[in-house]
């Protein structure tokens, strides 16, 4: 069964979210690396939607979630599996 649960994550170019808690957009600004939460929220568990926070915010909401995940690593710096030559597995990750 899926549960709600919240993760830190930085504040991308273009966020147009709002947040829960102050009902004010979640903005990026490229000198401040702003954090945000994000939360997929589960009822029964199904997924129902996702809430956006201010990391400040969220804390000021007394963490509804839970303390948040840290950041998992971007896709940019994520280690990169080169492919397996044909005819051969592929290298675990």
């Amino acid at each position: 069964m899926s549960t709600t649960r919240a993760v830190l994550r930085q504040i991308e170019p273009g966020s147009s979210a709002m947040c829960k808690w102050c009902d004010s957009q979640v903005r990026f600004a490229a000198r401040s690396h702003a954090q945000q939460v994000i939360a997929n929220v589960y009822v029964d568990g199904s997924w129902d939607r996702v809430e956006h926070y201010h990391a400040r915010c969220y804390t000021d909401a007394g963490s509804p979630y839970g303390d948040p995940l840290p950041p998992a690593h971007s896709a940019h710096s994520a280690r990169r599996v080169p492919p397996a030559p044909s005819g051969e597995p592929a290298p675990e990750s």
